[in-house]
C-alpha cells in the first residue's frame, strides 16, 4: 500500500522494479494526490488498483463517498461485489438463469 500525501509521491520508477521484481500487489491510496502525476503519469496508474476519496476535505468534495480503479475484469467484479455485498447484479461474469 502506497500513500500519495499532498500530490506528493516516491520516486515510482525505482518502487515499479521493486514491484516487478517480486511479483508484489501496489495499492495506491491517491485521495490527497488527484491529477498529481509522476514523470507525466498520473498517480494512481501505476498499482494493481488505486482510491480516491471526494470525502470534503479533500481536493474532490461530495461531502462523501470515493472511487477505486482496477486494471482487469475479475478485479472489477470482486469489488462490485464487495461494495453491494455480494449483490451480483452488476457484474460482468454473471451467469443467466
Amino acid at each position: 500500500m502506497l500513500v500519495h500525501v499532498l500530490c506528493n509521491s516516491t520516486n515510482m520508477e525505482k518502487l515499479m522494479k521493486i514491484i516487478k521484481k517480486n511479483k508484489i500487489i501496489l495499492v495506491e491510496d491517491t485521495c490527497e494526490s488527484i491529477g498529481a502525476k509522476f514523470k507525466n503519469k498520473f498517480l494512481g496508474t501505476f498499482g494493481d488498483f488505486s482510491t480516491f476519496s471526494f470525502y470534503f476535505s479533500h481536493l474532490i468534495s461530495s461531502v462523501e463517498g470515493g472511487m477505486i480503479c482496477c486494471k482487469n475484469r475479475q478485479d472489477e467484479n470482486i469489488i462490485k461485489s464487495l461494495r453491494s455485498h455480494g449483490w451480483a447484479r452488476d457484474l460482468s461474469d454473471k451467469k443467466k438463469i
